[in-house]
Formats: structure tokens, C-alpha cells, sequence
């Protein structure tokens, strides 16, 4: 039976913590899949491992998505997943400037952590071209559509409502950036303290990407896979 579709009213306490509980299910279900993908590596990570793991997980994360949205009456629109209402173009250009903006900003941080001698650890294997290309691509799929339509699309939305109240307008968005940019970026451990570090600043940068771009995730989408594919040429040159 589906719940109906979410009013503009603010949520119940027993809503609340439906929304609540909800996240945390959909995470823990969410996590054993990527887990059960084939290429699921966090160590000597190859443009193979990454791009079937890509081609399977990117699929069932958009089938659990759409599955958790359609629970309350949702389409994947509603999450922000939809066509750009102000332009392909446009959005194109917003998220490639937003992605290379963030990249210079979280290099003085970068210096900052290497100064405090907190490690970055690289897991990935680049063997040439093809290899940086493979990579990128899988870049794309894993990181800019799955993981942003997880964080800032489900994981961003039902936080928001969860956390909206009357009195302090901002206090849905900004705890739910809050705590989707720190689980974002606790789930870049595998790469050191470093990486966790600069994930989490910008996963601030894609939620405010977000807020600008009225909720729509395909500036936010590639930003963040502007950003992947940078770091893999940048790794493979």
C-alpha cells in the first residue's frame, strides 16, 4: 500500500521519525548491494573492477531509489532526477563550473592536511589510456549519477522534510546538508582520514549546488562526475 504523496505541511514527530528510520533502512539495504557488486574493491582497484561495479550498482541504486520514492507516492522527479528546467546547456555548463571551482577550493585544504599529517591513500590501479578512460567513465555512472542521486536526491529530500520546522525555515536543508555531505563522506574511508576530510567539504559544495539549482541533480550530478574525471587524468598522467 502506498503512502501518500508528502504535503507541504510539516511533518508529525511519528512522520519524523518514520523518515527517519526509512534512511537508515535504505542505507543499510543500499550498502549490502554495493557490497554484493562484482568490483565492490576498496584496495589495487582496476578500470575493470570499477566499471562492473558501475554497470551493475548504478542500475539497482536508480531500481531501490525509484522503489523508495514510489513507497510514498514519489516519482524519481520529485527527488530532483528530471529534465533541467532551465536547459541541457545551461546545466552543463553550471555543474563543470561549480565542479572545477570546488577542485580549487579544496586544494589549500589539501595542503592544510598534508601539513597535519593526515594521509590520503590511493586504491586505484591506472595502466595507461584506456585504463584512465575505463575509469572515468565509471567515474561518471558510480560517482556523479549514483551516489548524487542517493545524497542529494533520496538521502537529501528526506532529511529536509524530516528535520523542517516552522520557526526556523533553513534548518531542513542545512542539517540535512550537514548530514549527507558527512555520511558521504565517511564512506570514503578507504581512501584516509585526508580523503574523508575533502569528500565531506564537498559534499557541502554539491548541496549547495543544489539549494542554487532549485533541487534539480543534474548540475550537481556533473559537477561531481567533472570532479571524478579530473582526478582519474590527473592520476593517470
Amino acid at each position: 500500500m502506498l503512502i501518500p504523496r508528502e504535503s507541504t505541511a510539516l511533518p508529525t514527530p511519528a512522520e519524523r521519525i518514520g523518515l527517519l528510520a526509512e534512511v537508515v533502512v535504505f542505507f543499510g539495504v543500499w550498502n549490502e548491494l554495493l557490497a554484493w557488486a562484482p568490483g565492490a574493491s576498496t584496495d589495487g582497484v582496476r578500470a575493470g573492477d570499477l566499471l562492473a561495479f558501475a554497470a551493475v550498482a548504478a542500475p539497482l541504486t536508480l531500481v531501490l531509489v525509484a522503489g523508495a520514492a514510489r513507497l510514498r507516492g514519489q516519482r524519481l522527479g520529485d527527488l530532483g532526477l528530471h529534465r533541467p528546467t532551465r536547459g541541457w546547456l545551461r546545466s552543463v555548463w553550471l555543474g563543470a563550473a561549480a565542479g572545477m571551482l570546488l577542485i580549487l577550493a579544496a586544494g589549500p585544504l589539501e595542503a592544510l592536511l598534508e601539513v597535519l599529517g593526515l594521509p590520503y591513500t590511493d586504491p586505484f590501479i591506472l595502466d595507461g589510456g584506456l585504463s584512465v578512460l575505463g575509469s572515468a567513465v565509471a567515474g561518471v555512472a558510480a560517482g556523479g549519477f549514483m551516489e548524487e542521486l542517493v545524497y542529494r536526491g533520496y538521502g537529501f529530500a528526506r532529511l529536509e522534510r524530516a528535520c523542517a520546522s516552522s520557526r526556523r525555515p533553513a534548518q531542513g536543508v542545512v542539517l540535512a546538508a550537514l548530514v549527507t555531505a558527512c555520511v558521504f563522506g565517511a564512506m570514503h574511508t578507504y581512501q584516509g582520514p585526508q580523503a574523508v576530510v575533502v569528500v565531506t567539504f564537498w559534499g557541502l559544495g554539491f548541496a549547495t549546488l543544489r539549494q542554487l539549482a532549485r533541487g534539480q541533480l543534474v548540475p550537481v550530478m556533473i559537477a561531481h562526475g567533472s570532479i571524478n574525471v579530473l582526478a582519474f587524468v590527473a592520476r593517470g598522467s
